[in-house]
């Protein structure tokens, strides 16, 4: 089955030279903001020594605005704004209103000092074949979670050229993130209210996604387990038919789990979860979970396994659950990816791929049977996500490609 091989450690995204052709055009640009006051405020001090402010970032909240999928977004820039990296503004409003089915996160950013701001747009929707028109003409550059070369590449001239792979995000906000973030949207509702549009404001979909954010755990939650588990963990959902078209999951889901369990008996610690009506009638009993349905008990639950086995998401989008294993630092045994990253996972080196039931059960008892070939995976996996995936490190490497 595969191999595991060693893999030379990522750049640091934090690395000085990532901002120093930002820092150098900041320099050249003049005007009345680059007086002794304004520079001065460029600065901040850490470790005892001054370390000049990279960016100025204003994020634009609007009604339909992504809070608890776009967290990596927001999770990053608190904590850079914390920590002097860039000055954060939140303002309601916004130039378009997404189409259905679209996520937006909308910036505009500026090398500190600098006049000349940069529209970015991070869309962060499943589909990889969806792109918002109103959203590519507005923007300099757009990251696209569901980045696929092919619908790229259909695209016009003009717009194919903005847009970029956005990475593995990872839903994760401190609390004062949260409270930050629970206040941009007072200012939404309070723009609406102003503009007229007393029933969107009133609407519920709009505060339940607002207030979804209270739900998304602190880094903590994710810190890997000192010591490597040995159980086998997928736990997943099904889809009913009145929530999506992509309903070919389900069965592949339903099969996968049921030949897990039967080869690894208690070491598998997966299962359907019981979301609804509809899982609960469509799956064989002995494979529903009812216990892991919390949050804080699944995070658990990865955090003591060894192996995480990774399906596709809907429209073969790249779920939470790929951000989850690296985090813990899981060995991953993974279907094909069909999308890009910033970085990508090597095979091999993060990850096993299988292309049916019978090879997910062999990659997995390969990786039981080489520990010393699961231990180098498990180094590798935690390195990628404190390169790229933590909402710091996730942020840093979408600024630095803004001015590429």
């Amino acid at each position: 089955m595969g191999t595991v091989t060693e893999r030379t450690p990522a750049p640091d995204p934090v690395a000085r030279a990532n901002w120093q052709s930002v820092a150098e055009a900041s320099d050249n640009v003049p005007g009345p903001r680059d007086g002794p006051l304004r520079k001065a405020r460029n600065y901040w001090r850490e470790g005892g020594r001054l370390r000049r402010r990279q960016y100025d970032v204003t994020l634009l909240i609007r009604g339909s605005y992504p809070f608890f999928v776009g967290a990596g977004v927001l999770g990053g820039l608190s904590e850079l704004a914390r920590s002097g990296t860039v000055s954060l503004r939140m303002i309601s409003g916004g130039l378009f209103d997404p189409q259905p089915g679209h996520h937006l996160i909308t910036l505009d950013v500026a090398p500190s000092g600098s006049r000349s701001a940069r529209r970015v747009v991070v869309d962060v929707a499943d589909r990889a074949d969806y792109f918002c028109d109103g959203a590519l003409a507005a923007a300099d550059r757009y990251f696209k979670r569901s980045f696929d070369k092919t619908h790229v590449a259909a695209l016009p001239d003009e717009f194919r050229a903005r847009v970029r792979p956005y990475g593995l995000d990872l839903p994760s906000l401190g609390s004062r993130g949260k409270v930050r973030h629970l206040h941009a949207a007072v200012l939404e509702l309070l723009r609406q209210l102003r503009a007229g549009d007393s029933a969107r404001a009133a609407g519920t979909r709009f505060w339940a996604n607002a207030l979804s954010i209270t739900a998304l755990p602190g880094r903590k939650a994710f810190i890997a387990s000192p010591t490597a588990g040995s159980s086998i963990i997928l736990q997943t959902r099904i889809w009913s038919p009145d929530t999506t078209d992509d309903l070919g999951v389900n069965q592949q889901r339903i099969d996968l789990v049921g030949s897990l369990r039967e080869a690894f008996g208690e070491r598998f610690v997966g299962g359907i979860v019981a979301a609804d009506e509809f899982a609960r009638a469509t799956c064989p009993p002995d494979l529903l979970l009812y216990e892991s349905i919390r949050r804080s008990a699944y995070l658990a639950r990865v955090r003591g396994a060894g192996i995480g086995v990774y399906v596709r998401g809907l429209h073969g989008s790249v779920a939470i659950k790929m951000a989850e294993y690296l985090a813990a630092g899981l060995c991953i045994v993974s279907e094909p990816l069909q999308h890009e990253f910033t970085e990508p996972l090597r095979e091999g080196v993060n990850l096993l791929t299988f292309r049916g039931a019978a090879e997910c059960r062999a990659q997995c008892q390969w990786l039981l049977d080489h520990p010393q070939a699961a231990a180098r995976m498990r180094a590798a996996n935690l390195d990628y996500f404190q390169h790229w995936v933590t909402p710091r490190a996730l942020v840093l490497n979408l600024l630095a490609r803004i001015f590429e």
